[in-house]
Formats: C-alpha cells, structure tokens, sequence
C-alpha cells in the first residue's frame, strides 16, 4: 500500500478513482486535492497533474477515470460536469460536456470506462438516469435509458465497464441490480 494524508506528492487528502494503463501505471483521482497522481506498479510516485478551477486541466472534483488503448486518461469532473482527456505525461488534450439534460450533457456523472474502439461510456446518475457514449476525442454518439425500473431504465446508475465482446454493464444502484446491454 501506499499514501498518506496530506497534498504533497505521494498523498491524498480523498483519493476517490482509480486507473490501470497498459503499462501497469496507476492513476488516482483526489476530489479534495484537485489533482491525479501517477505512479508506477509498486506505488512510486511519477507526476501529478491538476489545480483547482474551472478549464482545462483545472479541478473542482474529479472523480472516476479511465484509460484507452493509447494510455490517454479520461477524468469524469463532478463539479465541473466535465470529461477532460489527458495523455500519459498528463498533458491536456481535450475536454467535453456541460451541466444540463440534453445530448451531451451531464447532471452527476459517476463513472466513465472505454471500450476496445476507443469509444467513452458515462453514467449519469442522478436526475438524467442514463448512459451517454462519444467517441475519443468528445464527439457525442448516443445515449439510453431513463428514470425508472423496468429494463433500460436506471435509478441512479453508478458503475460501468466493457467487456472484450462490447457488452456494457451498469450498476443500476437503487433498484438494486446490474443490467446488461449489448
């Protein structure tokens, strides 16, 4: 293990998501620090990137994060109603989204994954109860679900992952359930 309280490097005042690249890097999130760190397999720290604001490479609260097959890193920005895209090195790419209910829109996302085509899957959990999909560098795809119980339908959905056939699973958090997409 590693890490201690504080915001030097190395530690966390609420290290909140985690991320894995292909290289066997980790990378976490610290909503209170604004910041992510890098570090290598054994815990050593690399970098950390970040400050606190609103823009580009700025932080008000990030949350979960993903990682594509180039080891770019996604950041769901809570307070910010954000995806920023960093490369490994955290330099800023791109960043997409803004606080409402239309496409491309985000009320509180609450995790982020990416498939083997690159494509970005966000769940947002509360009030727009749905998933939205965009391709790698912020272009909006599509989107489904919608508050309720019955099948497609999310009571603030939380978790998402892909598996290698493309399948989506979303923990659909008060109904109690995870569901199944194609």
């Amino acid at each position: 293990s590693w890490g201690t309280v504080g915001s030097n490097d190395g530690q966390f005042l609420h290290a909140h998501g985690i991320t894995i690249d292909s290289q066997d890097n980790v990378y976490v999130s610290d909503a209170e620090n604004c910041n992510i760190q890098k570090f290598d397999k054994d815990g050593n720290f690399i970098t950390k990137w970040g400050t606190k604001g609103i823009g580009p490479g700025k932080f008000l609260q990030p949350e979960s994060m993903a990682v594509d097959s180039l080891n770019n890193i996604y950041v769901a920005e809570y307070s910010g109603k954000n995806i920023q895209k960093f490369d490994s090195d955290g330099n800023f790419i791109t960043m997409w989204g803004k606080e409402g209910e239309k496409k491309g829109q985000f009320v509180h996302q609450h995790d982020i994954t990416v498939d083997s085509n690159d494509y970005v899957y966000v769940t947002d959990g509360r009030q727009n109860s749905r998933v939205s999909v965009f391709d790698s560098d912020g272009k909006f795809l599509k989107m489904w679900g919608s508050e309720g119980s019955k099948k497609g339908q999310f009571i603030e959905d939380h978790g998402i992952v892909v598996d290698s056939e493309g399948n989506v699973y979303v923990v659909d958090t008060r109904n109690v359930r995870v569901q199944k997409f194609d």
